[in-house]
């Protein structure tokens, strides 16, 4: 593409024989990109697999972690916004938390 009078100037890869270039055999290539497609799933499965054993070890290390409280009547108590209707209607500004209930009953 010539712009504002400059000259055409043959690219310095178009010279060389680069090793990449000379190397290259199409056939292999698809061979192994028709390979790497075939074990696809199985590499899926295994990063699912991965990934749970992942979130089981560390709800396991919460949960040895947390220290409960327990709940009395009289007690003063919040509750959050995610299971009442209300729950990010304003986005991610929406208030994790609401009202100070007092509990009069447990069940």
């Amino acid at each position: 593409m010539l712009a504002y009078r400059s000259k055409a100037v043959p690219l310095v890869e178009a010279a060389l024989h680069i090793h990449r270039l000379t190397r290259f055999q199409e056939e292999l290539n698809n061979a192994a990109h028709r390979e790497a497609l075939d074990l696809l799933p199985s590499i899926r499965g295994n990063a699912l697999l991965r990934e749970a054993l992942y979130k089981l070890c560390i709800t396991r290390h919460h949960d040895r972690t947390v220290n409960l409280q327990p709940i009395q009547v009289g007690d003063f108590v919040l509750r959050r916004t995610e299971v009442v209707a209300c729950a990010n209607k304003n986005g991610k500004l929406t208030t994790n938390w609401e009202g100070l209930y007092k509990v009069v009953a447990q069940v």
